[in-house]
């Protein structure tokens, strides 16, 4: 059973676990809130002299964040480029608006209707986001948009990653030209997979992008 996380549990978790972009005040009850002024993370990546190394960099701070939040029991179940930005020298996660706690017994999410970014939602989000697991979604979510900051593609590609397929796969691109590219694609492929229970968790996810990260430093 989920609940939504209001703003004061936003705020709350902000101040003890990095990479989350703080709100500075808010209202509840006029439903609004106010944070700082932050680069979106499609916008910042422009200036990347290396897609690659960057968009691998940042997913895998955005991955530790996850980490944390999920051993606590909080799924974001909404990670997409707009929701990701630039903010004092770091990537930092924003918009909770319908993420999950997890043991709570207030405010239901729906289960007639999906939770999520088009592009980026994990298939058990679009059918049945009541019972998903939100942890397995934004490992789904996390791998999509890893490919997106690489690729500079705000609409992602439909269904689970296929390095066959050449407007998909990364040895087809030219971020990606004489890079070693098997134990990533070996992950957005796991990670992307569209039965959940096949899918790493985030801590597994960050400890493999972290081993190919090592592999293409060594070489």
């Amino acid at each position: 059973m989920v609940v939504f996380v209001q703003p004061t549990v936003t705020k709350r978790i902000a101040k003890d676990i990095p990479n989350i972009l703080p709100i500075y005040t808010s209202s509840e009850s006029d439903y609004w809130y106010v944070m700082p002024v932050a680069e979106g993370i499609m916008e910042h990546m422009i200036k990347s002299n290396d897609r690659l190394t960057d968009a691998v960099e940042f997913v895998l701070e955005l991955a530790d964040t996850l980490v944390d939040l999920h051993n606590r029991g909080v799924s974001h179940r909404d990670i997409k480029p707009d929701n990701i930005y630039f903010y004092e020298g770091r990537c930092c996660l924003a918009d909770f608006g319908i993420a999950g706690l997890s043991e709570q017994n207030e405010r239901l999410t729906p289960s007639d209707k999906q939770l999520g970014a088009i592009f980026t939602i994990s298939p058990e989000m679009k059918r049945d986001p009541l019972h998903a697991d939100g942890k397995k979604a934004d490992v789904f979510s996390l791998a999509k948009t890893l490919w997106m900051l690489i690729r500079n593609d705000d609409k992602g590609f439909d269904g689970s990653y296929d390095r066959r397929n050449r407007s998909i796969g990364l040895s087809y691109t030219s971020e990606c030209k004489g890079i070693h590219l098997v134990e990533l694609e070996d992950l957005l492929e796991d990670a992307t997979d569209t039965d959940p229970e096949r899918r790493p968790d985030m801590n597994k996810f960050a400890h493999r992008l972290k081993i190919w990260q090592e592999i293409c430093q060594d070489n």
